[in-house]
């Protein structure tokens, strides 16, 4: 298998299951923001960014099998 035909795949995986409706795409971002500025409110001021990364990680890991 060439990359290029994997680039191919990929593309076409995505054009089957990528959203184009402008409602849906402002919600999602809308509540992207939402997220981010509750998540500002409530973590600590002195977290510094390489452990503010490492817990963003760490729920990803941990929240990976509920979707």
């Amino acid at each position: 298998m060439s990359e290029d035909s994997v680039w191919n795949v990929w593309k076409a995986i995505e054009a089957q299951h990528q959203q184009y409706d402008a409602r849906l795409r402002h919600e999602a971002w809308m509540q992207l923001f939402d997220y981010r500025s509750k998540t500002d409110r409530v973590t600590p001021s002195d977290l510094t960014p390489a452990k503010r990364s490492e817990e963003l990680g760490l729920f990803n890991i941990i929240n990976a099998g509920r979707r």
